[in-house]
């Protein structure tokens, strides 16, 4: 599994950087449809994140694009218009 932290500016989101982990997506979804945000955060390498989980976004790719999570407890949830980070979640290298 790839996760790639995006910044979001006016809508728009580039890429700064990304991490292979040792993991499949599937692991970290939860039967409700979230995300287990705690061991997502623990997979992580200590300091990788560029800001505190609380303000950031989370999101998960897809065909489509990628779909922002709502329904979080430990991550920023998903609003359409501000500036911040976005951590995404990919079942493979993002493009």
């Amino acid at each position: 599994m790839y996760v790639q932290v995006m910044r979001r500016h006016l809508s728009v989101q580039r890429p700064v950087k990304k991490l292979w982990l040792p993991a499949r997506l599937e692991q970290l979804l939860l039967p409700d449809g979230r995300v287990d945000e705690s061991m997502l955060l623990h997979m992580l390498p200590a300091g990788w994140l560029p800001a505190r989980p609380g303000e950031m976004l989370l999101s998960i790719a897809h065909a489509r694009g990628s779909s922002g999570l709502r329904y979080v407890k430990i991550f920023r949830p998903w609003e359409r218009h501000f500036d911040c980070y976005v951590l995404e979640l990919w079942h493979e290298e993002p493009r």
